[in-house]
Formats: structure tokens, sequence, C-alpha cells
């Protein structure tokens, strides 16, 4: 009480706003742990977990605000059994959407900047078979190339699109506002600005990073 009253004093209005601003989160996270039976993640704001039974959260899990996980169990006359795992020791910033109908499997030590996005699937297939332009994009069926492993200790920057079929190795590092595409191999960094390229590699014999050698 002593320290509500001393903020109260020095910061006014502001304080009162900010303490029951957390007080809020405080209680929704008690009450999210205890519906997902999960003791040990932790979020801001009114996060978007859907379908529960295909999502596995390892311990201490932290996002801010804006989270949104859906495993989709169906779409239209389609149904998926699907599961999105994710690690221990899980960090992320605001806005983070993860989306999957089959398989999305991130690792330990996972860090995610802000407004990033991972899904294993599209809306609609754009090879030979798919469907028209015709069609709305809502109704198209799902396509899916594969599932979407991240290794461990994987650094994902602001404003990444890590799209279906990708594989990134552990210790890799996804610049900002890169779209991945294709598999990304462990211990490099990787940029799709600088024209989809592996940029950097850790080398582990000389204990540091240098230009990346295809092989």
């Amino acid at each position: 009480m002593k320290r509500i009253l001393s903020a109260l004093k020095n910061e006014g209005p502001w304080a009162i706003f900010v303490f029951f601003s957390r007080l809020r989160n405080y209680v929704r996270v008690a009450i999210i742990r205890r519906l997902l039976g999960v003791p040990d993640i932790y979020f801001q704001g009114a996060p978007k977990i859907m379908n529960r039974r295909g999502i596995h959260f390892g311990r201490n899990f932290r996002c801010g605000p804006g989270l949104w996980i859906e495993a989709v169990f169906g779409h239209g006359m389609e149904k998926y059994g699907i599961k999105i795992t994710i690690g221990d020791d899980f960090t992320a910033s605001e806005y983070l959407h993860i989306g999957a109908v089959e398989s999305i499997v991130i690792g330990k030590n996972v860090l995610i900047g802000s407004h990033v996005l991972i899904t294993d699937h599209s809306h609609g297939a754009y090879g030979a078979g798919g469907e028209p332009p015709s069609v709305p994009p809502n109704q198209r069926a799902l396509a899916v190339r594969g599932p979407v492993i991240i290794g461990d200790n994987v650094w994902i920057c602001d404003g990444v699109k890590i799209l279906s079929g990708v594989k990134i190795g552990s210790g890799a590092i996804i610049a900002a506002n890169s779209v991945v595409r294709a598999d990304v191999p462990e211990n490099c960094i990787y940029s799709s600005v600088a024209h989809g390229t592996i940029t950097r590699q850790y080398n582990v014999v000389e204990k540091k990073w240098s230009a990346y050698e295809s092989k």
C-alpha cells in the first residue's frame, strides 16, 4: 500500500492507470494458465489461442501483445490432424501469428521479434491443377508444401514471414523483413532483402562468423 501511495504522489493519475492495467493482465494470465493447463506461460493483452488440443507449449513461454496461435482443424470440407509444438524458453515480441494445418515445430531458446508470421499453408495452390482466380481466396483449399521446422537458438527478427515447407537450422539468424521460402542451414545469417541469400555463417572450427561459402 505504501508503494501505491508513493506512486500516486510522484506520478499522479498515470500511476493508477498503470497499476490497474498490470492487475488486469495478471488476472488474465492466471485465468488462461488455468484454462490451458500450462503453469509457466506469460503474455500481454488478450491472446488468440485457437484449438488448444493441437498446441503444445514448453516451459517459460513469453510473448508480447497481439499473440495469435491457431491449429486449423478444418477448412470447408477438409479436416486436418495437426500439431504446433513450441520448445522451452521461448520469447517473442508483439503481434506474432503462428498458423498450422499440418505441423510447425519450434525448438528451444528461440527469440522472435515483432510482426512475425510463421505458417505451413496458403489459401490455394498455384501450380498445375490449382483453382482459378474466380474462386474467392477464402474458399480455396488450403495448400501445404510441408511442415515448418525451426531449430534451437534461432533468432527471427522483426517483420519476418516463414512459409510452408521451410526448415531453419539451429543457431540461424533471419534478418528483418525477410520472407523465408527455402531451407536455411544452421549457424547462418539469412536475408531475403539481400536477394534471398545466406550472408554469413559461423565457423565452428575457427570460432568466428565469416562470409558464407556454398557447398
